[in-house]
Parts: C-alpha cells; sequence; structure tokens
C-alpha cells in the first residue's frame, strides 16, 4: 500500500453548519452544479492551498530577510579594503 492512497479514499465526517450558512452553501453548491459535498470539499481544499501559500510566502520572507543581513554584514566587512588606495 503506497503512502498516498489516503489521498483519493473519501471518509464521512459530520458538521455543524448554522441554517443560514446551510442554506448558501445549498444555493451556491447548486450553481456550481455541485453536491453539497462536493462544493464543501472544494472550498476546504482552497483554504488549505491558500493558507499553504501564505505560509510559503512567509517563509521566503524570513529566509530573505535572513539573507539581506548577512549580505550586509558581509559586504561592511570588506569596506575597508574596498577604499584602501582610494584616498
Amino acid at each position: 500500500m503506497s503512502d498516498n492512497t489516503h489521498v483519493h479514499r473519501k471518509v464521512r465526517i459530520n458538521i455543524q453548519l448554522t441554517d443560514g450558512l446551510k442554506s448558501e452553501v445549498e444555493t451556491w453548491a447548486a450553481r456550481n452544479g455541485e453536491s453539497i459535498a462536493q462544493f464543501l470539499r472544494v472550498s476546504a481544499q482552497e483554504r488549505i492551498d491558500r493558507q499553504r501559500a501564505q505560509e510559503q510566502e512567509r517563509l521566503l520572507q524570513e529566509g530573505y530577510e535572513h539573507l539581506s543581513g548577512e549580505h550586509r554584514a558581509l559586504a561592511s566587512s570588506h569596506e575597508p579594503v574596498d577604499l584602501e588606495g582610494w584616498e
């Protein structure tokens, strides 16, 4: 059995929605030609994808900021050498 067999296996869950949210889900699912379950699966996946992208962006930003500090420190350590003989 491979590690990603669980990706395609569907499991049943029970959730609680307010009457208003349930009504909106039904309306939007019908407009999209989807079942309620399919609408909720797609919605959940889209949110997860969006949050993963935000997390990736945050990690990249942290990495760039860290590298920027290292590059400034490296450049300043070469400053005395760069200025030799220019005076």
